[in-house]
């Protein structure tokens, strides 16, 4: 079926959970040491946007850690990033 701007599909069932990739394990050069199957509860993650080095075709996606402290040293890594509370 093609959008037509109004229809919209929805799960029959309700979602269960979101993940997404943990970026805490950086290497020397701050890019992800995992395999990219380290996936962690997208509720629990804590995210930081950084549109200099964002990955992505649209780019702009955030790169989530475990912890609040992990994404607070990568932001701290990075004198043009900068921490601010939603």
């Amino acid at each position: 079926m093609k959008y037509d701007g109004n229809h919209v599909d929805v799960p029959d069932e309700p979602i269960e959970g979101a993940w997404v990739v943990d970026y805490t394990d950086l290497d020397s050069s701050g890019e992800r040491a995992g395999d990219g199957t380290d996936l962690i509860n997208a509720h629990e993650a804590y995210f930081v946007l950084d549109y200099d080095t964002s990955y992505g075709a649209m780019g702009g996606n955030p790169r989530a850690f475990t912890t609040n402290d992990d994404a607070v040293g990568y932001v701290n890594s990075d004198d043009d990033l900068t921490v601010r509370k939603l």
